[in-house]
C-alpha cells in the first residue's frame, strides 16, 4: 500500500504508473522532486519569480490533466523540455524589450567568454522551441517550403489548401522568425559594444 512515508523510496517509473491511476501522493511527490529543478530553468531565462512560478504551476497542472495518457520514459528530461517549451511561449509573447531580449542576451554573453558551440547548441534549441511553438499547419507548411524547397503551389496541392492560406502561412512563420532574429541580433550588438 502506498502511503506518505513510503512513497519518497519509489522511482520515477513507478511514481508515473501510480499518477496515471490519478493517486495524489504520486504527483505530491514528483512536485517535491523536480519542481526547483524546472523553476531554476524557467529562471535562468525569465528573471522573474512570478512567471517562472506561474511556468511551472502550468506544467504540472498539464501533467495532472494528461496523466492518463503520457507515455513518459523519462520523467528529468521530459519536464525540462516542458519548461523551456513553456519559458519560450511566454517569451514569444512578451514584447522585444523585455524578459525576451534579455535570453538573447544572455546566450550570446554566455558565448562571449566561452565556446561558440554553446551559442549554437541555445541558438538550435530555441530554433526548435520555435517551430515547435507555431500551429500544426504552419509548422509543416515552413518546413516543406524551407526543408524540402517545395514551392508553395506544390504545398497547396499536398495539403488540399489554396495558394493564398500556403503564403499567409509563411508570412507569419516568416514574420515570427525574423522578429527573433531581430531581437537577438540586437543583444549581440550591445555586446559586442559592451566589450572591452
Amino acid at each position: 500500500m502506498v502511503n506518505l512515508s513510503s512513497i519518497s523510496s519509489y522511482d520515477d517509473k513507478d511514481l508515473l504508473a501510480l499518477l496515471s491511476q490519478s493517486n495524489h501522493l504520486a504527483f505530491q511527490e514528483i512536485w517535491g522532486r523536480y519542481w526547483q529543478l524546472i523553476y531554476n530553468t524557467a529562471y535562468k531565462r525569465l528573471k522573474n519569480s512570478n512567471l517562472c512560478q506561474d511556468a511551472v504551476q502550468d506544467i504540472f497542472a498539464d501533467l495532472w490533466l494528461r496523466r492518463e495518457t503520457l507515455d513518459i520514459s523519462n520523467l528529468p528530461a521530459y519536464l525540462n523540455k516542458a519548461i523551456r517549451y513553456k519559458v519560450f511561449k511566454v517569451l514569444a509573447d512578451t514584447k522585444a524589450d523585455t524578459p525576451f531580449f534579455d535570453i538573447f542576451e544572455n546566450m550570446a554573453a554566455t558565448a562571449v567568454g566561452a565556446d561558440n558551440n554553446v551559442l549554437e547548441k541555445e541558438l538550435f534549441d530555441l530554433a526548435t522551441l520555435w517551430l515547435e511553438s507555431l500551429p500544426e499547419k504552419r509548422r509543416q507548411v515552413f518546413l516543406m517550403r524551407y526543408t524540402e524547397g517545395l514551392s508553395t503551389k506544390e504545398i497547396a496541392q499536398r495539403l488540399s489548401i489554396s495558394q493564398k492560406t500556403v503564403q499567409n502561412h509563411l508570412g507569419r512563420a516568416t514574420n515570427s522568425l525574423n522578429e527573433q532574429l531581430f531581437v537577438f541580433t540586437v543583444a549581440m550588438l550591445q555586446i559586442h559594444n559592451a566589450a572591452p
